[in-house]
């Protein structure tokens, strides 16, 4: 079963380990490892950032990522929504995960729209956006340089109702 609860200071070195991991690196856009003093303090902010709520994603009892919400603008009642998978993929807990962050996005928060951007590379997190009940809203074209090459990156969002 799988459910959110607070990230804890106690998964950064899990985490730290998933954001290193060469294949996430590329699926999150990143083009260098993560010291451990960097995470610290992006572990610090986060956590104290009052325009975010993070959460880890536990599968009966185990850690296995991170989804959150990012620039939460309560004036205009919308905010992004990011997520790292770190292990377990393609069991459908993205989607489950982003579900349950929509419902508390939507009910607890009071917010209206929620979008995220995700690399067109990016099949699984397309897919699990799509299956979550997020839309492709548009296409920034050659928005981002990741390993050397222009990618493209979509934008997905979803309305509450």
């Amino acid at each position: 079963m799988i459910k959110l609860r607070p990230f804890r200071e106690s998964d950064l070195e899990t985490y730290r380990g998933w954001v290193n991991d060469p294949e996430i690196m590329r699926l999150a856009g990143r083009d260098r490892p993560v010291t451990e003093a960097e995470h610290k303090v992006w572990y610090c902010k986060l956590i104290t950032d009052l325009n975010a709520a993070v959460f880890a994603i536990d599968v009966d009892g185990g850690y296995i990522g991170n989804v959150w919400l990012w620039n939460i603008d309560s004036l205009h009642q919308k905010a992004e929504v990011r997520i790292i998978i770190g292990k377990r993929h393609g069991l459908g807990y993205g989607t489950e995960a982003l579900e349950l962050i929509s419902f508390h996005a939507f009910k607890d928060l009071d917010l209206n729209r929620l979008y995220a951007y995700v690399f067109s590379y990016n099949k699984r997190a397309k897919g699990a956006f799509e299956q979550a009940g997020f839309k492709k809203e548009g296409l920034l074209k050659s928005d981002r340089i990741i390993g050397g090459k222009y990618v493209d990156t979509f934008i997905m969002a979803r309305i509450n109702g």
